[in-house]
């Protein structure tokens, strides 16, 4: 140590003579500073020094109050050191102090402050502490450092989201979102940059409450949540069943709302959102702040609920004021219907059962009723009847049945043609064959309407015998329509009809050009396979009629 002490020296009287020459002949001129490391720890720059000295100056004036002269001692230091720069290493830790000013700093923290303001206006954050965010955010909320209040916002919220992700916690950022709100009230900024202010949302949630049927089940829902210490969102029976219990508590809320606007001292927006009141308010009450001018008087209005209001630099909030009491109200209505629908829903797992009046409960269980109700009533099976197309299904019905009769008188006499109804070798007697003209029959030569009995085996012939002995049963007849012809036993729009199903093709336009009921064509063309191969050939999936796969080939070889 004492040869660093002897260098300095002789350094020192090579720049101008001895020390002791300096003294004795008045000698004064600017000289470089050498110190040792150590000595550099301790020395604090004069400008530190100057700057207690303002305060102190300030300190000693008159005052309404102890916070008047605390504003007023940082302000002119911060102005002082508003442009002031240091650079020193930033290991120290700082206190966390409350309400920091200049004066709760040593001087070796006020250089780290300085060194950290420094490098955070030029984008570099690190070595914050909170005491050092409360104190830049006591000099941007007197304007220090700032051109106008915007930069100042601007800031703050900068300052604020640096905060947060260092970890300071929930309610360092509530302080810093208080000093935001209190900065856009003072000066006058837009209300819009409170958006994100409990205020705002708690005015939007009792606008919401207030003029509910302009409003959705849903944001109904959504205010509710945001006034109630019960979080609705987070049931499981809501996340299982949204709309529905949407629907209950805004068919209950609208009941309650009617009973209680008929007459009673206390409206259902106030019971649950709570009473208007008025309450002193200080700005920038956890802040270190001077107001250099008195504040003009007049009204900041927030949102139509709250008001801020100036009078001669006392300030007045105007507002809700939302209490635990309120919470609970809305809390248990919430809690209720969320238990209600469980236990009429049948759902699984059921919550605890919330003490409610009994108006509450009957109005709860009715809303869910309707609900349980129109479920019910949709599981219902609907028939509908289209009355405009009666007149086609007439139309369609009258041209079958025509069609019908005609098939039918034609059966008739195409029968009597091939079998007379009389047992087979017997012959007619002969008095019929002179029979007069004119009784309706047909006049034939020889025999009217008779087959003689060496005609007959002719007619009935099968498997070659002709003896003419046995008509045959139905069994074999069913042999010969299941052979090569069997097809022929179909209809053209039936064969038409069974080939487009075959290959998938429309078919929809068969039935209404033929004027035919689809059912009723079905109906036919299973009657004749069932006549063909002992079972029906088609069904209906749902409305449309199918092949059945197990008899595909056979209707195939069929047509």
């Amino acid at each position: 140590m004492a040869d660093m002490k002897n260098f300095i020296d002789s350094l020192l009287e090579g720049a101008g003579g001895s020390k002791a020459e300096k003294l004795n002949g008045r000698t004064y001129r600017d000289e470089p500073i050498l110190m040792t490391a150590a000595q550099m720890a301790d020395y604090t720059p004069p400008k530190y020094r100057e700057m207690r000295m303002i305060g102190r100056k300030f300190r000693g004036g008159q005052y309404r109050n102890y916070l008047e002269m605390e504003g007023r001692v940082f302000y002119e230091e911060a102005r002082f050191m508003q442009d002031y720069e240091d650079q020193v290493e930033l290991r120290a830790e700082i206190e966390d102090i409350f309400r920091p000013g200049y004066e709760d700093l040593t001087d070796r923290e006020l250089r780290m402050y300085f060194t950290w303001r420094r490098n955070f206006r030029h984008g570099n954050p690190d070595g914050i502490s909170k005491t050092f965010a409360r104190i830049y955010s006591n000099e941007l909320i007197n304007l220090i450092g700032v051109r106008d209040p915007e930069e100042g916002y601007r800031l703050i919220q900068q300052l604020r989201q640096v905060c947060a992700e260092k970890g300071f916690g929930k309610y360092f950022d509530l302080d810093m979102k208080e000093i935001a709100h209190d900065f856009v009230v003072y000066y006058d900024l837009p209300a819009a940059l409170l958006n994100d202010d409990d205020s705002i949302r708690h005015a939007d949630s009792v606008r919401i409450i207030s003029d509910h049927r302009s409003c959705s089940p849903h944001e109904l829902m959504g205010a509710l949540d945001e006034l109630s210490s019960y979080s609705i969102n987070k049931s499981r029976f809501y996340k299982a069943n949204p709309e529905d219990m949407e629907a209950v508590v805004y068919g209950a809320f609208d009941q309650l709302y009617a009973y209680y606007g008929r007459g009673h001292k206390v409206d259902l927006v106030e019971k649950f959102a709570g009473a208007k009141s008025r309450i002193p308010y200080r700005m920038f009450g956890y802040n270190v702040f001077f107001e250099k001018v008195r504040h003009p008087d007049g009204v900041y209005d927030v949102d139509g609920l709250t008001r801020y209001i100036c009078s001669r630099g006392n300030w007045v909030m105007e507002t809700l004021m939302p209490t635990d009491k309120n919470r609970r109200e809305v809390k248990k209505f919430l809690k209720s219907v969320d238990f209600r629908m469980r236990e009429m829903f049948d759902f699984t797992p059921q919550i605890k059962d919330v003490k409610v009046s009994k108006l509450y409960d009957s109005i709860i269980r009715e809303e869910i009723g309707k609900i349980l109700d129109a479920k019910r009533e949709a599981a219902r099976p609907r028939i509908e009847i289209d009355l405009s197309k009666l007149d086609r299904i007439r139309a369609a019905a009258e041209k079958t049945a025509r069609k019908l009769i005609v098939e039918d008188e034609n059966f008739e006499e195409e029968g009597s043609a091939q079998i007379p109804l009389m047992e087979v070798g017997t012959v007619a007697p002969a008095g019929d064959a002179g029979r007069a003209k004119g009784d309706g029959e047909a006049e034939t030569e020889g025999k009217a309407g008779a087959v003689s009995c060496a005609e007959i085996p002719k007619a009935i012939e099968i498997d070659g015998d002709s003896s003419g002995t046995e008509i045959p049963n139905a069994e074999a007849g069913r042999e010969a329509a299941g052979g090569a012809g069997a097809g022929t036993a179909f209809s053209p729009l039936e064969r038409e009809f069974l080939s487009r199903l075959l290959r998938g093709e429309p078919y929809a336009d068969l039935p209404e050009r033929e004027h035919v009921m689809l059912s009723i064509l079905v109906d036919g063309i299973n009657e004749k396979f069932y006549d063909l191969l002992g079972d029906t050939g088609l069904e209906f999936e749902g409305e449309e009629p199918v092949i059945i796969e197990d008899y595909r080939e056979d209707i195939e070889a069929l047509l």
